[in-house]
């Protein structure tokens, strides 16, 4: 879908240069691929302006910078007899239709090579027909819910001087909650927690959390067929979990439970359809960046799709029978910082600030 945007581009630059150069398609074609280039290398212009930091660097200081290095390099191409403009541009020919074969085979070598992982992955949403568990109704349900990031309390005290924590207390312990506050964790890296609580063994560290692709591999097998679902399965309980570490990692396999939801499940919008994170890797490296804000509000994202489809379908599981485990595993307020105190979406320009952090815990 990308390249249809991207093709009607092209073609609308050379048509314009068509009519500037007055149908002489040689100079309007040079011209135009003088164009797509700048306009593909933007961002690296932009980041060179950033390092050598001259002047501040905004989108109207790099802009006319692009379009006036657009320009004098046409200038001077314009400059050349007919034969080296002829000889140009079959050259140019020559390196866009290496570029094409070039990525295609490395396309086509992934998709190939990603091809055995993904079908190894549990066909989620419903891997079993739940009416057909037999009713073990004396057993409570279990929720297990996960935030990840989420700092704790005395933290929180300590550190952001934030008093909404006390507020949440006294919240939970009206609802009967028992609130335990001296529970720490082992270690800094989820993956490694999830495997080592729901496996009651403490797993291997790695230098960090993806230093070691065996290590994290073996967190990440030990999380999918784990000890806490198999005993519980054995109890009579119906399993369903909400697993995002396909977003975050797409050779995680989901947990084998008898109703999976994860982030590949969750509907997309018909934007999103369009302006999916293809097109925003593809956009954001070209002058179309600076439009980002639009592009990526209009985008609707799966990290938040998946935490606003949890959000409403933890809560409405009455179609499957209890006792259940419910496992709900959510990346936040882990960033990107999608949300700010009130629940209102931030722009996508923040998502990696870490000043918004406080606002998305809220």
């Amino acid at each position: 879908r990308p390249i249809i945007l991207y093709l009607f581009i092209a073609l609308v630059i050379y048509l314009l240069f068509l009519v500037i150069y007055r149908g002489t398609q040689l100079r309007a074609a040079n011209a135009a691929f003088i164009f797509m280039v700048v306009f593909n290398f933007y961002s690296i212009l932009e980041e060179s302006l950033i390092r050598v930091d001259w002047f501040p660097v905004h989108f109207y200081t790099t802009i006319p910078l692009a379009f006036m290095l657009v320009y004098y390099s046409i200038w001077l191409l314009n400059k050349l007899n007919d034969s080296i403009s002829q000889r140009f541009w079959k050259v140019a020919l020559v390196i866009f239709m290496g570029l094409v074969l070039f990525n295609l085979v490395n396309v086509i070598n992934v998709n190939l090579t990603t091809q055995g992982p993904s079908d190894k992955l549990l066909s989620g949403p419903s891997q079993t027909d739940p009416t057909k568990f037999p009713s073990h109704a004396n057993n409570p349900d279990i929720y297990y819910i996960v935030f990840d990031e989420f700092s704790g309390f005395q933290p929180m005290r300590d550190y952001w001087h934030n008093s909404k924590v006390d507020e949440f207390i006294s919240f939970l312990k009206s609802k009967n909650f028992e609130v335990i506050e001296d529970s720490h964790g082992s270690s800094i890296y989820t993956v490694q927690q999830m495997a080592t609580r729901l496996n009651y063994q403490k797993y291997n560290l790695a230098n960090d959390e993806f230093s070691d692709p065996e290590i994290s591999n073996e967190w990440y097998n030990a999380i999918s067929d784990n000890k806490v679902v198999n005993y519980l399965k054995k109890q009579g309980y119906t399993t369903i979990t909400f697993f995002p570490f396909r977003f975050a990692n797409f050779s995680a396999q989901t947990m084998k439970s008898d109703v999976t939801y994860s982030i590949d499940d969750v509907p997309s919008t018909a934007l999103n359809l369009y302006f999916d994170d293809f097109w925003i890797l593809v956009a954001d490296k070209t002058m179309l960046k600076e439009l980002s804000p639009i592009y990526k509000k209009l985008s609707s994202d799966p990290h938040s799709n998946f935490i606003f489809f949890t959000l409403s379908k933890v809560g409405n599981l009455e179609d499957i029978p209890s006792p259940k485990f419910v496992y709900a595993h959510l990346l936040l307020p882990h960033s990107p910082y999608l949300f700010d105190e009130n629940g209102n979406q931030n722009l996508p320009d923040v998502y990696l600030n870490n000043a918004y952090y406080l606002g998305n815990y809220n």
